[in-house]
């Protein structure tokens, strides 16, 4: 390995570790608390080595977002190649969602949040931007999904798929905020885990979209 590959590779193992790190910060103390020292040193960084990597948390926390939403797109992009109903389609990406945030409920700490690094990091930013086409592009496979439905007659008559699927990935995200933010409510008062509470508020959504409930 020569001297610049072994540099791109320190490079980016330093950020892994930095994100790694931020991850579990804004797990545990959460977002607006967490502070560029404390992931600095939770990274055994200094904080000016730190800002050569991100200029601040709110970058971080977006580059952490485009992770997400990467692997989602990848594995909802897998469930094309497969012989699936739209529906079916539909419900594989529900699973793909739940079994992430089951998986590592740190990945989804970025969607409370969202608007506000948004809002400080302006839209024109690099790793906004980055964020939106992924997520435009998420949409994009989800109204392809509801069309496929329609025509194979799994999913009801839809007049807009593109507005739909939009509305689908904001309410699928709605759910895993409140999962996140009422833990222990759900889990304490009433009983009910953080799997099974995505596992029947997805169902909801499916079940409306399903053809068969369209009467």
């Amino acid at each position: 390995m020569g001297i610049v590959e072994r540099r791109i590779r320190d490079r980016q193992n330093r950020v892994m570790e930095i994100l790694d790190a931020s991850k579990r910060m804004f797990r545990s103390r959460g977002f607006i608390e967490t502070t560029m020292n404390e992931i600095a040193t939770d990274s055994d960084l200094s904080r000016r080595t730190l800002y050569l990597y991100f200029h601040n948390k709110e970058e971080i926390l977006l580059t952490l977002a485009v992770q997400t939403l990467e692997q989602l797109l990848e594995e909802t992009a897998k469930s094309r190649i497969q012989e699936m109903t739209g529906i079916e389609r539909l419900i594989n990406l529900a699973t793909t969602y739940r079994n992430l945030y089951v998986a590592d409920a740190g990945s989804f700490q970025f969607i409370p949040n969202f608007t506000n690094c948004v809002r400080a990091l302006g839209g024109s930013h690099p790793i906004v931007k980055k964020c939106e086409n992924i997520t435009n592009e998420l949409i994009s496979i989800v109204s392809m999904m509801l069309q496929e439905g329609m025509e194979d007659h799994s999913v009801r008559k839809i007049d807009n798929p593109t507005k739909t699927a939009a509305i689908l990935i904001t309410m699928i995200h709605s759910f895993i905020q409140s999962v996140d933010t009422d833990n222990d409510l759900l889990c304490i008062a009433l009983h009910i885990s953080p799997s099974d509470f995505l596992d029947e508020s997805f169902s909801f959504i499916t079940h409306y979209l399903s053809a068969k409930d369209k009467d």
